[in-house]
């Protein structure tokens, strides 16, 4: 999950499990959700157990309002499902051909959704055990933060099929003095019924892995992919400058450098599928620059880089046979 909760209190993780078991005993009596908060398992590396139980949350707790509909340019049409208490939204998809592609990728959808209801759960329990345990003098403890936790800007479904369905979220992660960039790009495999991210290489401090599409993991190419996406941000920059699209231009100027010393992971971008490529968010601008980049319609970030062009990086198997074909 995109929020992590720091400096909790042995007796505020107390109140935090109590908690969570007391208002959703028919879920948390299996073992896989209490996991998840404790940071042994992520929504990436859920079996079906624990998506059950995500879902199962999502569904005794939610209380949602329907966004409007959205459709993509091959026809399949989704909304935006808003939480009304926490604020938070995840996509369902509303109609596309394959019916069961359909169901099957609302309940990981609603896992998402339950996900994110779990964490803001965590972390209000943490706001309000501080302001309780962490009062001097009867006045409120200072920089401690409360909800809302999380300001979801954009959420959008980018790529579906009867196989994977792809989404990106990005928002502002309220902290005590600033705010942090959260950014977060979502491959639903249908088939598998498994939910990926771009993750880092184990043993690595550079080099990611993406789904069963991409794993980046060596030296070699590593290069290769930040060849590719470094010559698309600059095309892109030059094409903003001979416009006179000074925002983008100076968004991109933010950027810089693209990547340090070669190094690249998945702190550093988001990725996520779209028609017509890969879709790659870089999250690391120059201090304060952020947001007036990040929520912006610029076009040099995200990069859309055609599938063809990242095929020697791509691994066998039906992700890349369907992506190729696009």
């Amino acid at each position: 999950m995109i929020w992590r909760v720091t400096s909790v209190r042995f007796l505020g993780w107390l109140l935090v499990i109590a908690t969570l078991i007391a208002t959703a005993s028919s879920v948390a009596q299996a073992k896989g959700l209490r996991d998840l908060l404790e940071g042994e398992e992520t929504i990436t590396t859920a079996n079906e157990k624990l998506l059950a139980e995500l879902s199962a949350y999502y569904r005794e707790y939610a209380r949602v309002r329907l966004g409007q509909e959205s459709r993509l340019a091959n026809g399949v049409a989704w909304r935006l499902l808003t939480d009304v208490r926490t604020g938070l939204s995840a996509p369902r998809l509303t109609w596309m051909p394959n019916r069961d592609s359909l169901k099957r990728a609302n309940a990981l959808f609603e896992a998402v959704h339950g996900e994110l209801l779990a964490w803001y759960e965590l972390q209000d329990i943490e706001y309000r055990t501080r302001m309780l345990y962490d009062r001097e003098d009867g006045n409120r403890p200072y920089f401690v933060i409360g909800p809302p936790f999380l300001n979801q800007v954009k959420v959008a479904v980018t790529y579906a099929s009867a196989r994977l369905v792809s989404y990106v979220e990005t928002g502002m992660e309220h902290r005590s003095i600033s705010f942090g960039l959260e950014v977060r790009g979502v491959v639903l495999d249908l088939d598998r019924g498994r939910i990926s991210t771009i993750v880092s290489c184990k043993g690595r401090e550079s080099g990611f892995r993406f789904g069963e599409l991409l794993d980046v993991c060596d030296d070699e190419s590593l290069e290769r992919f930040i060849a590719i996406w470094v010559n698309k941000v600059e095309t892109a920059e030059k094409k903003a400058r001979d416009r006179g699209d000074e925002l983008s231009v100076q968004c991109a100027e933010s950027m810089r450098p693209l990547d340090w010393e070669g190094r690249i992971d998945a702190s550093w971008i988001k990725l996520y599928l779209t028609p017509s490529g890969l879709a790659v968010f870089n999250r690391r601008w120059i201090p304060n620059s952020a947001k007036f980049c990040a929520f912006d319609d610029i076009t040099v970030n995200p990069i859309i880089i055609p599938y063809r062009e990242l095929e020697p990086l791509m691994k066998p198997g039906p992700w890349r046979d369907e992506l190729l074909r696009q």
